[in-house]
């Protein structure tokens, strides 16, 4: 669907499989030789974010084994010290910052190792922060500061693109206070609206249940096809003459109900569900789908 769309090609959609296959093999030797997470942007469209999830459980756990001992808990102490004034949750922000300052001009290119390592901070530090008590009381406190550091973040990265300052950081970082300006004020941003979200979570009445067992059937499959459900659509919704906003509710709306039926139907076949992630109950059954369930 892309690749008709923009142009590069116009056989059929079978001929393209092998092609497709052809350019992937073809971009792979194109990179610098040697270890990279880059390898897992060459994989298509949105998958490489489970490539980097893998790579993050795996190396998490000797890191988590680190923050075990005893220099590494004094350290998390001192850190909820901290954390207990108002405020004080925002300053799980400085890891991730410090991570991203270092690799963002060094490794520019997406996917590459500041994207990697910039993730896997915010992995590391949702580790930390869901075996805190205080740490998560410092969040559940904090919701209305981030709130309007998220707003204020915002705000300051469109003023950055405005001004072009955030598009020189996005195609050519540099270890200058220019740059390191955006990084910083990108990163705490991000970490901002973490904040907002884990805040309001540990809040709300309705979101201290777990959710109805569907839910995590559907949610591998969900995240594997609802991107190319959103192409299909919206190849034919951006041709059509209606307004931005309006092409914009339709795809979402649309595409939110194909991505759930798709979901739905397939769920049903144990092989369709195996090949989409869905976890198997015990004696080798796939998790059943919500109509069953509630059946």
């Amino acid at each position: 669907v892309e690749a008709v769309h923009q142009g590069t090609w116009s056989g059929s959609p079978a001929a393209y499989v092998p092609a497709w296959f052809g350019e992937l093999a073809s971009s792979a030797l194109r990179l610098d030789p040697g270890i990279s997470p880059r390898w897992f942007g060459h994989v298509g469209f949105h998958l490489w974010f489970l490539g980097f999830l893998l790579a993050f459980s795996v190396l998490g756990v000797p890191v988590f084994r680190f923050l075990e001992r005893d220099g590494a808990r004094r350290a998390i102490s001192r850190l909820v010290g901290w954390a207990d004034r108002p405020g004080g949750s925002l300053l799980l922000a400085v890891p991730i910052t410090v991570v991203h300052l270092v690799l963002r001009p060094a490794f520019p290119a997406e996917h590459d190792w500041a994207d990697f390592g910039y993730l896997l901070a915010f992995f590391v530090t949702g580790y930390v922060l869901v075996g805190e008590p205080r740490l998560l009381a410092a969040v559940r406190r904090d919701g209305m500061v981030a709130l309007a550091v998220g707003v204020a973040g915002f705000a300051g990265l469109l003023a950055g693109f405005a001004s072009g300052l955030a598009e020189r950081w996005v195609t050519d970082p540099a270890y200058n206070l220019e740059s390191s300006l955006v990084t910083i004020l990108f990163s705490v941003y991000a970490w901002s609206w973490v904040v907002v979200a884990l805040g309001l979570g540990l809040r709300a009445r309705r979101l201290q249940s777990p959710p109805p067992g569907w839910v995590g059937t559907f949610g591998m499959p969900f995240y594997l096809l609802h991107q190319p459900v959103i192409l299909v659509i919206a190849l034919f919704v951006v041709q059509t003459g209606a307004s931005l906003p309006v092409k914009l509710a339709v795809v979402l709306v649309t595409s939110l109900a194909a991505t759930v039926g798709l979901c739905r139907l397939l769920v049903r076949g144990r092989l369709a569900a195996t090949l989409l992630g869905v976890k198997s109950r015990p004696g080798g059954r796939a998790a059943s789908p919500p109509q069953a369930a509630a059946a």
